[in-house]
């Protein structure tokens, strides 16, 4: 068997310690002799720290073991808490990586070796440490950042992260003196961003990453959780932007989530959040021209030379996107996520702030030309964003009811993304010519469909689903099989429901006189056709 995700040194020291702090002697000996006899099956890692197995006990359990979050780990066996089974799996998974079963036994009694892969740097002296906290009022951004590191170099590195970030906010917090309220703010929002580098750097050096690529954030709720604390200090109601002796340490510390954000991973996007959060609460509110947003597109087009290949180009791209957004220069920013696509998938709930934006500023022709643009800007779409989308083309065609048309357009350009809300609004405009059409064309069946779902067609334009019933019937028979039949018998049942419906009985005895002449060699045809007393 060979595991998609290896195990460092600092990740088996934390399992031992796990082990020893959650299992019993008399669990850890079961699940030993489970090992041994082999109960341990399909053993898999779906993530990296996410080991997944079946044991076969009196009956088969499935345990999921969160190597990262250990206490979330679960048996669905009787036992409540860590179980003979976990055991199992975690032995069974210490000797798929090459590691000592007979060290995860006796985790109880031995004493493991930490390993620190990081080098321990030197700490400054104390007293030199809380002489330079003094200066903090004075400092730049930059010596904000390299005191973080004196004050927090002497912090264990094999800790967990959430402990990693609440014992170095808080010794960074100690070293602070007496600063203004919008300093002091200022302060706490950098002292977050450095403690966010050091965890990804931490994450990187592991792998350790729990990422959600569907949406393109992080579903490790230690990071949600410092991004959220992160996103207060931009959304709390203060004045730092309006305040002038704030600029300097402003555009500092701009400068630092700019830099970051440039060489961040692609397929990560934590200093791009964080980018479009200053912004979007720190700049746009008390912006009246687009001067600030032209300037720091010099910025990064200066950026993007001096990085070189270092230069994280996905997010350069929307960086760019987002100022040209900002000062109405539309065509650019579409053309800048088109190069952004190209890369890799642009998150959907992008696309969601762009037209929240516009909405909120009433602009509802350049809202509507946002929504026919961005069918071809997004490789797809989840429902939910889908279900946003087409709120807000609600919401324009109210203001501008010339725009459903092309409403209709970017519906049909989002196929087959699109296929459930297409046919929703369809039926809710009453639309029933282009839904049966559009259902001949991709060849669906009648069957596919609940009974609810074809009443309002069945209601006002019965007449449109005869067709759809007449091929599908046709299709089912040409299976020339048993199943076809009943299929098609069926259908038939239900087609007859509908001519009589629409009053015309004699046209549907015509049919089916016909259909049973024509299909009359099919013996097992004509055996369901009486079954269902169709003849």
């Amino acid at each position: 068997m060979t595991l998609t995700y290896s195990m460092n040194d600092e990740q088996w020291n934390m399992l031992v310690q796990d082990v020893s702090k959650n299992f019993d002697e008399v669990t850890i000996s079961r699940g030993f002799q489970y090992y041994k006899q082999g109960r341990v099956q399909e053993l898999t890692m779906s993530a990296p720290q996410y080991v997944e197995a079946c044991v076969h006990g009196n009956e088969e359990y499935n345990v999921e073991m969160n190597l990262d979050f250990f206490s979330t780990s679960h048996c669905n066996c009787p036992v409540q808490g860590f179980c003979k089974h976990m055991m199992a799996v975690l032995l069974d998974y210490a000797y798929e990586q090459g590691r000592s079963v007979k060290m995860l036994v006796n985790a109880k009694s031995k004493t493991t070796l930490h390993i620190n892969p990081f080098p321990v740097k030197k700490s400054m002296n104390p007293s030199r440490l809380n002489e330079q906290a003094a200066r903090i009022p004075t400092m730049s951004i930059t010596e904000w950042h390299r005191l973080f590191e004196d004050c927090t170099v002497r912090l264990p590195q094999d800790i967990r992260s959430f402990q990693y970030i609440e014992q170095a906010i808080d010794m960074i917090v100690q070293l602070q003196p007496k600063l203004t309220k919008d300093v002091e703010h200022i302060y706490m929002l950098n002292v977050h961003l450095f403690v966010l580098k050091k965890i990804i750097n931490k994450r990187i050096h592991y792998s350790e990453y729990a990422y959600s690529h569907s949406s393109g954030r992080s579903s490790d709720p230690t990071i949600i959780e410092l991004m959220e604390s992160i996103d207060t200090y931009f959304s709390s109601d203060n004045a730092i932007p309006h305040n002038p002796d704030n600029q300097i340490l402003l555009e500092q510390t701009l400068a630092y989530i700019r830099g970051e954000m440039l060489t961040e991973s692609t397929d990560k996007r934590y200093s791009l959040d964080v980018y479009h959060s200053y912004w979007h609460y720190w700049v746009c509110p008390f912006t009246k021209d687009s001067k600030p947003f032209s300037e720091e597109l010099l910025k990064l087009e200066q950026a993007g030379v001096e990085l070189g290949s270092s230069l994280s180009r996905f997010q350069w791209l929307l960086a760019q996107a987002r100022m040209n957004f900002y000062a109405a220069r539309d065509e650019e920013a579409w053309e800048l996520l088109k190069q952004a696509k190209a890369l890799t998938t642009v998150p959907a709930d992008m696309s969601m702030y762009f037209l929240y934006y516009i909405s909120h500023l009433q602009q509802w022709t350049r809202l509507m030309r946002w929504l026919s643009a961005l069918p071809y800007l997004y490789r797809s779409y989840r429902r939910d964003y889908l279900n946003q989308y087409m709120e807000f083309w609600e919401l324009v065609t109210q203001h501008l009811p010339e725009a459903e048309v092309s409403m209709w357009e970017a519906l049909v350009a989002m196929l087959p993304y699109s296929r459930r809300i297409y046919e929703e609004k369809l039926i809710h405009h009453a639309r029933w010519k282009q839904w049966m059409d559009y259902h001949l064309s991709i060849g669906s069946d009648p069957s596919e469909f609940r009974v609810s779902e074809l009443q309002p067609l069945e209601k006002h334009a019965p007449e449109m689903l005869l067709p759809f019933y007449h091929q599908a019937v046709e299709r089912h028979v040409m299976n020339k099989n048993r199943v076809g039949y009943k299929a098609a018998v069926k259908l038939l049942k239900r087609l007859a429901k509908l001519y009589k419906k629409i009053k015309h009985e004699a046209r549907w005895e015509h049919y089916i006189t016909s259909f049973s002449i024509r299909y009359s060699r099919l013996r097992a045809l004509q055996e369901e056709l009486r079954k269902g007393k169709l003849l």
